[in-house]
């Protein structure tokens, strides 16, 4: 990825108002696209058809839940970091010994700053891919 080309950001959570915060955060940020999806099922056929080069998914959702999703990414393109983020303080310790761990982890309720911090994070990784 050259410095040119944006940065696709796929936010997956089935509460809308997290997925707009985060989405209107990122259109401040100059060269990302961010890609909305409200279920794991949903998520997964957005990943296929827009590979995105980072995933924010929340755990509990309808139709595919987002460890379930996280390792059918990680199956597609082990590259393409994926964080989690839950209200559920035990999913971390539990994610964290699981086969397939995510990246990062986001504790809801969201910190925004926080948020910020690890796509910037991420930013020049995703730029040399």
């Amino acid at each position: 990825m050259n410095k040119d080309k944006p940065i696709k950001v796929l936010i997956v959570d089935d509460e809308v108002l997290i997925v707009d915060l985060l989405c209107s955060v990122m259109e401040a940020m100059e060269g990302v696209i961010p890609l909305k999806a409200f279920d794991g099922l949903e998520a997964l056929d957005l990943f296929n058809e827009e590979k995105p080069d980072i995933v924010f998914s929340d755990i509990y959702m309808p139709k595919l839940n987002g460890l379930v999703l996280l390792r059918k990414i990680k199956e597609i393109d082990k590259a393409v970091p994926v964080i989690i983020f839950t209200g559920y303080r035990h999913f971390s310790q539990m994610a964290a010994t699981a086969r397939v761990k995510p990246d990062s982890f986001l504790e809801k309720p969201l910190n925004i700053q926080k948020f910020i911090e690890i796509m910037y994070y991420y930013f020049p990784k995703l730029r040399k891919r």
